[in-house]
């Protein structure tokens, strides 16, 4: 797969369900710039302060919310069907709210629930759902036909939304646009 090219889509499909610079009350990510929160680009600046990004996330360029995406976002080299690529990533920075677990970990294990839906021939034991892209993970995303594969995701994706609900029931002033995140499609 040619994962810039792919990682562009991802970008394209994701950035206009985050907006611009965004300050929602209920919020817990606070103030954010393109999904980009406070807490994510402090994270990127000391792992990567030769980089020399702002501390604001109001300050960051188009360019630089990019390069943040493609380094902490971006693990789906290794999955074939660019659509689940694209749907995973999508889930990562949406999921990277601080009243669930961070992004990419909560992605990888909605996948693994997605996968562990799917019936398959002949018959293999349940995915750990760990949060690890290993490759027998890998492997079964991989041999899953597309349209069901993104059809289990988006069920997993939803039952994971409501249960961040419950347990954070303030958090369901969020439901209307969570569950339509969940049920886009690339």
């Amino acid at each position: 797969m040619d994962d810039l090219g792919v990682f562009k889509q991802a970008l394209a499909f994701t950035l206009p369900e985050e907006g611009g610079i965004s300050n929602v009350e209920q919020d817990k990510g606070g103030l954010t710039n393109r999904g980009i929160t406070h807490k994510t680009l402090d994270l990127f600046n000391q792992k990567h302060p030769e980089l020399n990004f702002p501390s604001d996330v109001r300050d960051l360029t188009s360019e630089q919310t990019e390069t943040i995406y493609r380094l902490f976002f971006w693990y789906w080299d290794g999955i074939k069907d660019p659509k689940v690529a694209i749907k995973m990533f999508d889930i990562g920075v949406n999921t990277s709210a601080p009243s669930c677990e961070p992004g990419p970990k909560t992605s990888i294990m909605i996948l693994q629930r997605a996968i562990n839906t799917v019936p398959m021939t002949p018959p293999r034991a349940p995915l750990a759902v760990d949060g690890y892209l290993g490759t027998i993970t890998l492997g079964r995303c991989n041999i899953i036909p597309s349209d069901v594969m993104l059809d289990a995701i988006c069920l997993a994706q939803r039952s994971y939304y409501l249960g961040c609900i419950t347990r954070n029931p303030e958090d369901r002033v969020f439901q209307n646009g969570w569950l339509k995140r969940a049920a886009r499609k690339p």
